[in-house]
């Protein structure tokens, strides 16, 4: 099925939504408040938060270039 721009809306809004979640991670890494344990919990959300949002980057991205080659 072909993308359209509200494909292109509804994945911006999930790299957005994914870059919120690395931010606030890194924050909360970044504050030092954290005891050893809870520092390496963190970091490893941090992971699953950069690897999703690197998922969505590339579907957003996917669909920008089939956008791009049908609306040239």
């Amino acid at each position: 099925m072909p993308r359209t721009t509200d494909d292109l809306v509804f994945a911006q809004r999930h790299v957005s939504h994914g870059e919120s979640m690395v931010k606030a991670q890194q924050s909360i890494i970044d504050s030092g408040l954290l005891s050893n344990d809870d520092q390496r919990t963190a970091e490893a959300w941090l992971a699953v938060f950069k690897a999703g949002l690197e998922k969505h980057i590339a579907e957003r991205d996917k669909i920008v270039e089939e956008l791009a080659t049908r609306f040239p």
